[in-house]
C-alpha cells in the first residue's frame, strides 16, 4: 500500500466507518436508554396497577372482616355474619369468643373440644390487637391455598372476640398471573420474607424465590421495593429485567418480570441493519471517493513522474510541470518548477567548475609525474655522489695514511741527515778520521739514497692519490652542477675538495722535485765519499764539501719534513671535509628519497581525483541542463 491514493482511499473508508460506527454505537445508546426506560415504565405501571388491584382486594377483605365485629354482640350473629361472608367472598366465615366458642357463617357447630383460642389466626390477633392476615397455608379439606384474614372485637378495653374469615386466593392467583407482558413476561406476588404466593410456576408456590432466581433474597427484594430500581437478575438461567412494588398495607410484594430480550432482541436487528446499511454505503461510497480522489491527485501524478524521471539518472532539468489550479498540488508543482530551474542553474555551475577541476587536475598530474621523475633522477645522481665521495672519503683516508708514514721517513731520514751533518761536521774538524769511518759515512749515505727513493715512491702515490681526488671533485661537481638548487651546497664542498687536492698535488710535486735533488745530491755525495775512501787524503776541501752538501740535504730534508707535515694536515683536512660531505649527500639522499615517496603519494592522489573527476563529469552529463 505504497500509492498515496490508496492510502487516501483506505483513509476515507477507515473514517467513513469510524463515523458510521460512532453514530451506530449512538443510535445502538439512545435506542437502548429509550426501550430500558420504555421497559422500565411498563414494568412499573404494570407492577403499580396490580399492585392497586392486590390492595384493593386485600382492603375489601380487611375491611368485611372488621365489619363484622359488631356482630357478636347479636343474640343471632349467624343470619349476618352470613352475609358478611357472602358479600365479602370468604368461603367460611366466623367468630371465636375468648370464652373459647365459636360460631360459623354457615351455622354448624365445631367439633367437641375445638378451641379457637388456640388457633394461629386468634392469637396473631389477639397479640396484636389489630387486624391482620395469617401466612398463607394449604386447607386441609381442600387442599387449596388459603388466608385467613382476622379482626379482634374489644369491650371495655379487653377482648372479647376475633372475627375471622378464610378466602382461597386462587382468583387472586389468577388475576396475578393472567398478566401479560413483552418476553414472556409475568407477574409474581411474594411475602417480605420471600415466600412466592403466586408464580406462574406453581411449584414455586410456598417456597422461597430464590429457588427460581437466586439474586432475589429477602433484602434485595426489600431494597429494590424500597428505592423502585429495575433489576437484572438471572431466573432459571434466562437474564431478566424484575421490578418489585411493595403492596399497601399488606406485608405482601408485587413483582413482575420480562425476558431482557425484549431490549436486546430489536437492537440486535437495529445493529445488523444498521451494519448493512453502513456496508452498502462504503461499497458504494469507496469507488466514487476513489475516482474523486484520483482526479484531485493528477498533478500529484505528474509531479511523481516527473520526479522519478530525475532520480533515475537520466533527468531533464530542462522539464517543467503544468500547474493547473490554485490548491496545495498545483503551489508544489509550482515550487518543484522553481526548485527544478534553481537545480539547473547550479549543476550548470557544478559542471563547469568540474570542468575546469578535471583540467587542473590533469595538469597538475602531469606536472606532478615531471617533477617525480626528476626527483627520480636526482635520487639516482644523489646516490651515485654518495658512492663517489665515499670512494674519495677512503681515497683520503688512504693519503692521510700514507702521509702520516712519509713523515715518519722523513723525520727518521731527518734525524739520519743530522747524524750525518755531526759525522761530518767531526770529519772536517778532526780530519784524521780514518777509513773505517768514511766507509760508515759511505754506507749511511747509501741509506739516506734508498730512504730518498721511498720518499720518492711515497710522493708518487700522494700525487697519484691527489690526482685521484682532483678527478673526482670534479666529477662530483660536475653531479651536483646537475642537481641544480639542490646540489648548490654539495658544490661548494666538492670545490673546497678539489682544490685541496691540487694543493696536495702541488706540494707533492715540491717533494718529488726536491726528493730528486735530494737524490742527486746523495748519488753524488755517495760518488765523493767513494772518491774519499779512494782517497781520504783527497784534502780537507773535498770534507768541507760533503759537510756542506750534507748541511743542504739536512735543510731539505726540513723543508721535506714541513711539506709532509702540509700534505698530512691537508688530507686531514680532506678527510673530514669529505666526511661531512658524505653525511650531507647522504642527509639529502633521504630527504631526496622522502621527496620522492611524497611525490609518488601526491601522483597517486591526483591520479584518484583525476579518476573521481572523470565520474564527476560522466555523472554530470547525464543530466540534461
Amino acid at each position: 500500500m505504497r500509492s498515496l491514493r490508496v492510502k487516501l482511499i483506505v483513509f476515507v473508508a477507515m473514517l467513513m466507518a469510524l463515523v458510521s460506527l460512532v453514530i451506530a454505537l449512538l443510535v445502538y445508546s439512545q435506542m437502548r436508554s429509550g426501550m430500558i426506560e420504555g421497559v422500565d415504565h411498563e414494568l412499573s405501571g404494570t407492577a403499580h396497577g396490580y399492585s392497586t388491584f392486590v390492595r384493593n382486594w386485600y382492603n375489601d377483605k380487611m375491611t368485611s372482616v372488621v365489619a363484622a365485629g359488631g356482630i357478636a354482640d347479636m343474640a343471632e350473629p349467624v343470619p349476618a355474619l352470613g352475609r358478611i361472608n357472602e358479600a365479602g367472598g370468604f368461603n367460611k366465615s366466623y367468630i371465636g369468643f375468648a370464652d373459647r366458642h365459636i360460631v360459623y357463617s354457615d351455622g354448624h357447630a365445631a367439633k367437641p373440644g375445638y378451641d379457637p383460642t388456640a388457633r394461629p389466626w386468634y392469637q396473631m390477633a389477639a397479640s396484636n390487637g389489630k387486624p391482620g392476615v395469617t401466612a398463607p397455608y394449604t386447607d386441609f379439606t381442600t387442599g387449596r391455598l388459603c388466608l385467613t384474614f382476622a379482626a379482634p372485637v374489644m369491650s371495655n378495653g379487653s377482648l372479647k372476640a376475633v372475627v375471622g374469615g378464610d378466602v382461597f386466593i386462587d382468583d387472586l392467583v389468577k388475576t396475578v398471573l393472567s398478566v401479560k407482558l413483552r418476553g414472556n413476561g409475568f407477574a409474581f406476588l411474594v411475602s417480605k420474607d420471600g415466600k412466592v404466593l403466586a408464580h406462574p410456576d406453581a411449584q414455586l408456590t410456598l417456597k422461597p424465590l430464590t429457588n427460581a432466581a437466586p439474586e432475589l433474597t429477602a433484602d434485595r427484594l426489600a431494597a429494590a421495593a424500597t428505592s423502585g430500581e429495575t433489576l437484572q437478575v438471572n431466573t432459571h438461567g434466562q437474564s431478566t429485567y424484575v421490578q418489585i412494588v411493595p403492596v399497601e398495607g399488606t406485608d405482601w410484594l408485587l413483582g413482575v418480570s420480562m425476558d431482557t430480550s425484549v431490549v436486546t432482541d430489536p437492537m440486535t436487528k437495529v445493529m445488523i441493519t444498521i451494519s448493512i446499511t453502513v456496508l452498502a454505503a462504503l461499497i458504494i461510497l469507496v469507488p466514487i471517493a476513489s475516482i474523486v480522489l484520483a482526479s484531485m491527485l493528477k498533478g500529484l501524478q505528474r509531479l511523481k513522474v516527473a520526479m522519478q524521471e530525475i532520480s533515475q539518472g537520466e533527468g531533464d532539468l530542462t522539464r517543467r510541470i503544468e500547474v493547473l489550479g490554485q490548491d496545495e498540488i498545483a503551489e508544489t508543482a509550482s515550487a518543484f518548477n522553481v526548485f527544478i530551474g534553481q537545480l539547473q542553474t547550479m549543476f550548470q555551475g557544478v559542471k563547469q567548475e568540474a570542468d575546469r577541476l578535471i583540467e587542473g587536475v590533469q595538469a597538475a598530474g602531469h606536472s606532478v609525474e615531471k617533477v617525480v621523475s626528476d626527483s627520480r633522477e636526482i635520487s639516482d645522481v644523489s646516490s651515485a655522489n654518495a658512492a663517489t665521495l665515499e670512494e674519495i672519503t677512503v681515497s683520503i683516508s688512504h693519503i692521510a695514511d700514507a702521509a702520516h708514514e712519509a713523515d715518519g721517513l722523513v723525520a727518521q731520514t731527518g734525524s739520519v741527515s743530522s747524524e750525518s751533518a755531526g759525522d761530518m761536521d767531526k770529519l772536517s774538524r778532526e780530519m784524521g778520521g780514518t777509513v773505517d769511518v768514511v766507509k760508515g759515512l759511505s754506507d749511511m749515505l747509501s741509506s739516506l739514497d734508498q730512504r730518498s727513493q721511498q720518499i720518492s715512491g711515497i710522493t708518487e702515490v700522494i700525487k697519484d692519490i691527489a690526482d685521484q681526488t682532483n678527478l673526482l671533485a670534479l666529477n662530483a661537481a660536475i653531479e651536483a652542477a646537475r642537481a641544480g638548487e639542490m646540489g648548490r651546497g654539495f658544490a661548494v664542498v666538492a670545490d673546497e675538495v678539489r682544490k685541496l687536492a691540487e694543493r696536495t698535488g702541488g706540494a707533492t710535486q715540491e717533494i718529488a722535485g726536491m726528493v730528486d735533488m735530494i737524490r742527486n745530491e746523495t748519488g753524488q755525495a755517495v760518488g765523493n765519499m767513494q772518491l774519499t775512501v779512494r782517497a781520504v787524503d783527497g784534502g780537507v776541501g773535498l770534507t768541507q764539501s760533503a759537510a756542506e752538501r750534507i748541511a743542504t740535504i739536512q735543510q731539505a730534508m726540513r723543508q721535506v719534513e714541513a711539506k709532509m707535515n702540509e700534505i698530512a694536515l691537508s688530507t686531514s683536512e680532506q678527510h673530514k671535509a669529505t666526511t661531512v660531505i658524505a653525511q650531507s649527500t647522504e642527509r639529502i639522499n633521504g630527504r631526496i628519497i622522502e621527496n620522492d615517496h611524497s611525490l609518488g603519494s601526491v601522483h597517486q592522489t591526483l591520479s584518484t581525483l583525476s579518476q573521481g573527476a572523470a565520474r564527476m563529469r560522466e555523472m554530470f552529463s547525464r543530466f540534461r541542463v
